[in-house]
């Protein structure tokens, strides 16, 4: 099996005050090829940082969801507004899934950014 060194990487999972106490002298090598060490890996579009957080992907979900949400409240708007049993369906189905992406493996992680944006469609969707 050939390994493709440019693409391979190595990244320790711990918590930051564990990991300024245990420096690693010894590079990471692979025969005597040297493997560099990283902060952060993305898979699938799932953001995961050395500390174990995953507030830099949640940070993008949110980011992707706003954009999803201004589409909906414009196509509202352009079609003189939607009953809110069907808006609220609708961000159900189109935006939810996109706020909970991966969600299984978040842990315990900040949740209140991605609630804040549900909670602005049901005040959207109730006129309040």
């Amino acid at each position: 099996m050939e390994v493709n060194l440019d693409k391979t990487k190595v990244m320790l999972i711990q918590k930051q005050k564990s990991r300024a106490k245990s420096k690693r002298n010894k590079p990471w090598k692979i025969g005597n090829k040297e493997l560099k060490e990283c902060t952060s890996y993305t898979y699938l579009v799932v953001t995961l940082k050395s500390n174990g957080s995953f507030s830099e992907h949640i940070d993008k979900i949110k980011e992707k969801a706003l954009k999803s949400y201004f589409s909906l409240i414009s196509k509202s708007k352009e079609w003189g507004g939607f009953q809110p049993r069907l808006f609220l369906y609708l961000f159900d189905h189109t935006i939810a899934p996109i706020l909970n992406y991966s969600s299984e493996i978040w842990g315990f992680e900040d949740w209140s950014k991605l609630e804040i944006l549900h909670l602005k469609a049901c005040k959207y969707a109730l006129g309040v």
